[in-house]
């Protein structure tokens, strides 16, 4: 089961991030490049499956510690990184509802049991 989670939750991190490389390289936005989005992609990887799991089991107590890596992952990190590189780039009005998005959506995606979906999806075809 570990492994399993693990290679679904590596896989589909490496097609998000591919599309993340692809679209700082040939879309032209101001505030999206390589760099933040390698610590975007990153801190959702290591926080986004935590962080489901503590708002879909209800465990109160960890809510803050949710809402604090949430945070940077949606907004704390892409501050960061342009306020070190070029405070002139950021656009956080527009940023942030989408990386908070991408962000429950990963969370989601990576707490999905897959032997499950795949049963589902093989009763489905066989109907």
């Amino acid at each position: 089961m570990v492994n399993e989670n693990l290679t679904w939750k590596f896989a589909t991190f490496a097609i998000g991030f591919a599309w993340l490389i692809y679209g700082a390289l040939f879309f032209d936005y101001p505030d999206w490049d390589i760099g933040v989005s390698v610590v975007m992609a990153f801190s959702t990887l290591g926080a986004a499956d935590v962080v489901w799991k503590i708002m879909k089991q209800k465990i109160y107590r960890l809510f803050p510690v949710a809402a604090m890596a949430t945070w940077w992952c949606v907004d704390g990190s892409y501050t960061t990184y342009w306020s070190i590189v070029d405070p002139s780039v950021m656009i956080r009005e527009g940023q942030w509802p989408m990386s908070l998005c991408l962000f429950l959506l990963c969370g989601a995606v990576w707490n999905i049991d897959q032997r499950f979906t795949m049963h589902q999806l093989l009763v489905f075809f066989r109907k």
